[in-house]
């Protein structure tokens, strides 16, 4: 990889860094700041602009901003961020899988102030899913171009953005990482490639959500045992093996105390989660996203799963990448892991009887599947990058015909979204955005078909289509907040005792605030029984 790719790739992220976060530069932070101003506590606190009512993102305010606050104040005192004496009465904070102490991406809060390295975090999350997407693209034989249109998709699609700062999002964009490892692995079974695939499997584990460690994981091994069948190799086995055992003594110090607390936990891993209504297939073209329902009755985050219109055009064309065979591997996967997630066909009966499998949701295998197509598409563009004229008519035939029958799925899908939606209040997320992206995704990759569209401008035009149509879909659904209103000084709990010689604990009744705040002033509460 030469330093022009590294370029383009770290150039394209920041400027789309700079478009969905860029509020961060005027002092803003990325943060639901509306969720905390609507309960009695804060609402004098509560600033004079209007606040911004995206989707269901309050897990966010009552989590995990709240466990890295508490992390970082015994860090900062000196002190080993083991317990969790401001929730229940008391509940372990390193057992707590999603507290993610260890998490490299966590380190920056025990040096700065929470509110600035939320922002910073937020920030280096993206660029760090872009450059491993950008990176697993081009060691498969993808060009520059495709390279960046898969990464941006991937970054910010309808997964990744409705579980943006939670720990799902922390674990899913590890999924790049680990497949870049294992192809490297692959191709040269050294120590230092069985050390990076060690840490890539470890990041997931450390990140705090075990349902995607499985399913990561699960992805590793099925593209391990692919490229096994394709190449077999001793020692690429013996060094996946190794790869795979490392990660549990890297992350054994998240690991233990999770797989205990795991075993208290009130459900069985036993216990079947329902899939995703099959009709929600629609979400893949919805950019309906800034409401806890959509108006096609999408509900957010749990069904978000738009992947940008190019995509579908794009994907079907890596049939004729030179890397066809990561080619058939992706299409063949995303379409098991789908099935699994929609409950389609025998391999989602197969998914319940296997033992872990069947007790955890396997309904948010999305992101894989995101991540599956926005690497198809990857290769697809790098092939029409790499088309020169004139092509055989029979050569030609076949591209047009597998864009088109992407295209076709992309329009029907658009088609039945259409009949599902009954009120959308924001213009440029309305059903006809996405069919005509989809036109104009068409539209440009036929003309490079055809031979009318040079190099260059396909270049340029395809990133930048890409990157209005994922940006724009993106923008707006975190909302950004002055850190002055960021659990701001309220009268309420500054008349409370907080801490001191003597325990002392609160309770609310009627719910005066959001649940586990009191943590982030350094106040105490039971337990409340419903």
């Amino acid at each position: 990889m030469d330093r022009r790719f590294w370029i383009a790739v770290i150039g394209v992220a920041v400027l789309s860094i700079g478009v969905v976060d860029g509020r961060m530069l005027l002092g803003k932070v990325p943060f639901p700041s509306f969720v905390v101003f609507q309960w009695p506590a804060f609402m004098q606190s509560a600033p004079r602009e209007p606040l911004q009512v995206p989707a269901n993102i309050g897990d966010v305010v009552t989590s995990f901003y709240p466990f890295r606050a508490i992390a970082a104040d015994a860090v900062r005192n000196r002190e080993i961020p083991l317990w969790n004496p401001y929730m229940l009465s008391g509940t372990p904070l390193l057992a707590s899988a999603q507290s993610a102490i260890f998490y490299p991406l966590t380190i920056p809060f025990y040096v700065l102030p929470t509110a600035m390295a939320w922002g910073l975090v937020s920030a280096l999350k993206v660029l760090l899913v872009i450059l491993f997407t950008a990176a697993f693209v081009r060691r498969v034989g993808g060009t520059t171009t495709g390279a960046v249109t898969a990464a941006v998709l991937f970054a910010f699609c309808g997964f990744l953005t409705a579980w943006q700062a939670q720990a799902m999002y922390d674990a899913a964009i590890a999924l790049p990482f680990i497949c870049l490892a294992v192809f490297r692995l692959h191709e040269q079974p050294s120590t230092g490639n069985v050390i990076l695939a060690s840490i890539a499997f470890a990041m997931p584990v450390l990140a705090g959500h075990p349902e995607t460690v499985v399913h990561t994981t699960l992805t590793a091994l099925a593209f391990a045992a692919f490229l096994f069948a394709s190449r077999p190799g001793t020692t690429f086995i013996l060094g996946f093996m190794a790869s795979a055992f490392l990660p549990a003594g890297l992350a054994a110090v998240q690991l233990l105390p999770s797989m205990e607390w795991v075993d208290h936990a009130y459900r069985s891993l036993s216990d079947s989660w329902p899939h995703q209504p099959l009709w929600t297939v629609v979400s893949w073209v919805s950019r309906d996203i800034l409401h806890s329902t959509s108006s096609a009755g999408i509900e957010i985050p749990e069904q978000a799963a738009y992947i940008g219109m190019l995509a579908f055009a794009a994907a079907p064309l890596a049939f004729m990448n030179r890397s066809r065979r990561v080619a058939v591997f992706l299409a063949i996967w995303t379409a098991i892991i789908l099935s699994v997630a929609y409950g389609v066909g025998p391999m989602y009966w197969f998914s319940l009887k296997l033992p872990l499998i069947q007790g955890i949701k396997n309904s948010r295998l999305i992101f894989a599947g995101a991540f599956g197509i926005a690497v198809l598409a990857g290769l697809g563009i790098s092939e029409l990058e790499r088309w020169s004229q004139p092509k055989p008519r029979r050569q030609l035939a076949r591209a047009s015909i597998l864009m088109f029958t992407g295209c076709a799925i992309a329009l029907s899908l658009i088609y039945a979204l259409r009949s599902l939606t009954f009120a959308v209040s924001e213009p440029s997320r309305y059903p006809r955005v996405s069919a005509m992206l989809l036109a104009a995704s068409a539209l440009l990759l036929l003309l490079r078909l055809l031979g009318k569209l040079p190099v260059a401008p396909f270049r340029v035009a395809v990133v930048s289509l890409v990157c209005l149509d994922v940006l724009s879909f993106s923008y707006g659904f975190m909302p950004f907040s002055d850190p002055a209103h960021i659990f701001p000084p309220v009268e309420l709990f500054d008349r409370l005792p907080g801490r001191g010689p003597e325990p002392f604990r609160i309770v609310q009744v009627n719910g005066a605030y959001p649940e586990n705040v009191q943590s982030v002033y350094g106040l105490q509460a039971v337990p409340v029984l419903q």
